[in-house]
């Protein structure tokens, strides 16, 4: 064998050496990590849900959810949720008055299957939006919480969420 096959095949055999390292061993993928079909793994626009948590208001607050879903170890996985929430229509000085009140209550998402069983309570930590003078004009909270692959899917469809409250603050009945 002449040097240059020599170097050729020693090339060869260091680019087989790598792409074998950089690959992953098909054992490795059935290490209990789930492939996630793409459309979970990007924002689905869960739609929203209008409530009046506030007795004594005539006013509403929408409640807006995106999610998706990322694989974990042990195929447990994690839904991400954002949810925005924000006042029913009103002039500014209203949605800052209502605000002030909203921001006092303590939410929930609740999450049910295809056929209307609770899934999970998850309580809701919100962060105000603040307007440029100052004012809160909405809220949102931006999480994740572990859900396997199945049970995310099971809700899935539009409209199998809603938004519970805590009687404190403002939302006291």
């Amino acid at each position: 064998m002449r040097s240059t096959d020599c170097r050729r095949w020693s090339l060869i055999s260091l680019a087989c050496m790598v792409f074998a390292v950089a690959s992953p061993a098909p054992s490795q993928n059935n290490k209990g990590t789930a492939t996630v079909p793409p459309s979970l793994s990007k924002g689905l626009d869960m739609g929203s849900v209008t409530i009046k948590p506030i007795p004594e208001e005539k006013r509403s607050a929408v409640f807006m959810l995106f999610t998706s879903w990322i694989p974990g170890e042990g195929r447990k996985g994690f839904i991400r949720y954002r949810i925005n929430a924000a006042p029913d229509g009103g002039d500014l000085k209203e949605v800052i008055t209502y605000m002030q009140k909203l921001t006092s209550c303590s939410f929930n998402l609740e999450l049910y299957d295809s056929e209307n069983f609770k899934l999970r309570t998850i309580p809701l930590t919100f962060s105000r939006e603040i307007s440029s003078s100052g004012d809160v004009v909405a809220m949102s909270s931006i999480d994740m919480s572990q859900m396997d692959l199945a049970e995310y899917k099971s809700f899935i469809p539009r409209e199998r969420w809603t938004i519970s409250w805590v009687g404190q603050g403002s939302c006291s009945i």
